[in-house]
């Protein structure tokens, strides 16, 4: 899975995995867990999405498969983002990472 973080998060989120000596997805994971938990609203909100999907025809559930990114794209998102973080990427790294990302948000 691939989560685009703003920068002040990633940044509170690997700051935050080096102080407790974690990594930094077991951070990200746990902060996502105690905000799910706390929040009824976002239980109910996902139930009503799930339940639209019912008046989707198979046109329309096929366009939403599809519009997720392949696994080899993704894959090569999540390589880009901890090369990133654990060494910084070359010029060209960071410009197929872009373009992935606008690619992704399509």
């Amino acid at each position: 899975m691939v989560i685009n973080l703003p920068e002040d998060i990633y940044n509170k989120y690997k700051q935050r995995s080096q102080q407790m000596q974690r990594s930094l997805e077991a951070e990200i994971v746990e902060g996502i867990l105690k905000a799910a938990r706390g929040n009824d609203e976002l239980s109910t909100e996902l139930e009503g999405l799930v339940a639209q999907l019912a008046f989707l025809d198979t046109k329309a559930l096929g366009r939403i498969a599809r519009s997720r990114l392949a696994k080899k794209e993704a894959a090569r998102i999540e390589s880009l983002h901890f090369k990133r973080q654990n060494e910084g990427l070359e010029e060209a790294e960071a410009k197929e990472l872009a373009e992935l990302m606008k690619k992704m948000e399509r």
